[in-house]
């Protein structure tokens, strides 16, 4: 688990721009083996907060907690969550 979180501190250190909006297109069409890990690697480097958008078929409430639902201006979006949360 500390190998986990220094790589995951030395990617956030890496990336220069911090998205706060993801909009990715087919996400589980193209990545279904290991959405898990191709979402949790958004949430690193995304601020907080930052917004992920995904398609109305989709959803990542069984996939990570490293994100919650919520509505915003009348659509719903996953929200990065706190580094504490």
């Amino acid at each position: 688990m500390e190998r986990r979180q220094s790589d995951a501190a030395r990617r956030r250190r890496s990336v220069r721009v911090q998205p706060d909006r993801v909009l990715p297109q087919r996400v589980y069409l193209f990545f279904t083996p290991s959405i898990e890990r191709v979402v949790n690697n958004f949430a690193v480097l995304m601020p907080v907060p930052g917004y992920l958008c995904v398609g109305a078929s989709e959803s990542l409430l069984n996939v990570t907690t490293a994100f919650s639902l919520e509505e915003l201006d009348g659509a719903f979006v996953y929200a990065t969550r706190g580094r504490d949360d």
